[in-house]
């Protein structure tokens, strides 16, 4: 059993060997020039949740923005993330220690009840 999605990365690249039509990868997007901030603002449009597997982060502003959204988030709990997503309510936190198991699992259950939501 799978989910039928696609992953679109934004701020990071991949090795070269790392390739799927489902897998678009966006290396920058700069939020001050108005064609890119509205490119941005159309993936979290097309979005159906945010996901942010950090390892460490102060305060995690793109969190925010999936929100302003409408967006769930899911991240590690680091850092300031717990001071903006509460679980089950804009979205979820793992712990540090999260697998990519872990993380598989989640979103299948969010995409799961997304779904059923409609």
């Amino acid at each position: 059993m799978g989910i039928d999605a696609e992953l679109v990365m934004v701020g990071s690249k991949l090795p070269d060997e790392v390739r799927s039509d489902k897998l678009t990868v966006i290396p920058y997007l700069n939020k001050n020039n108005p064609q890119q901030r509205q490119q941005l603002n159309e993936l979290f449009f097309r979005a159906n949740f945010l996901i942010f597997p950090t390892r460490a982060e102060c305060y995690g502003i793109v969190l925010c923005e999936a929100n302003a959204f409408g967006r769930p988030a899911l991240a590690t709990d680091v850092g300031g993330i717990s001071t903006i997503i509460e679980n089950g309510k804009n979205g979820y936190r793992l712990p540090l220690s999260a697998t990519g198991n872990d993380y598989a699992n989640l979103i299948t259950q969010v995409a799961s009840y997304l779904s059923m939501s409609g």
